[in-house]
């Protein structure tokens, strides 16, 4: 990744992750199994919530 530009901008990343979850939704991508992984992958970076409490 290239240092500097919007990859270091917190509003840009949290703009593209709301995103991506947006566009999901809208193509029911989500999956049970999406879902869960999700909030697994939540709970690894120390975040203790579920699919629910994301959604």
């Amino acid at each position: 990744m290239a240092p500097g530009g919007h990859w270091n901008d917190p509003n840009f990343l949290h703009d593209l992750v709301v995103a991506f979850y947006e566009a999901g939704i809208e193509a029911n991508a989500m999956s049970a199994e999406i879902r869960k992984d999700v909030a697994a992958r939540m709970k690894a970076r120390m975040h203790e919530v579920t699919w629910e409490g994301i959604r």
